[in-house]
């Protein structure tokens, strides 16, 4: 099975400025550092197609991949605020 940076904790979406595509998604995980630009000082973004390439630092076997949790269900929910259980 194909890990997919979608599904990882450490993804965030940019949909907004790709339209879709995930060409701007980017990668959170603490151990991809941003660094600054040597050129402007701004942070670079970590994007997700760089540091899964061939060359970059997760690559294609998603070495830093974890998996989303899944959505807290209404009863979680409840049980949580209420201390139940």
């Amino acid at each position: 099975m194909t890990k997919l940076c979608k599904d990882c904790l450490y993804h965030k979406s940019h949909d907004y400025y790709g339209h879709g595509t995930g060409i701007y998604d980017e990668c959170l995980h603490p151990k991809l550092k941003k660094s600054p630009s040597l050129v402007t000082g701004k942070t670079i973004m970590t994007f997700c197609d760089w540091v899964r390439a061939e060359f970059g630092k997760c690559g294609p076997n998603a070495k830093y991949f974890e998996p989303k949790k899944p959505p807290e269900t209404k009863e979680q929910f409840w049980s949580r605020f209420f201390n139940f259980g």
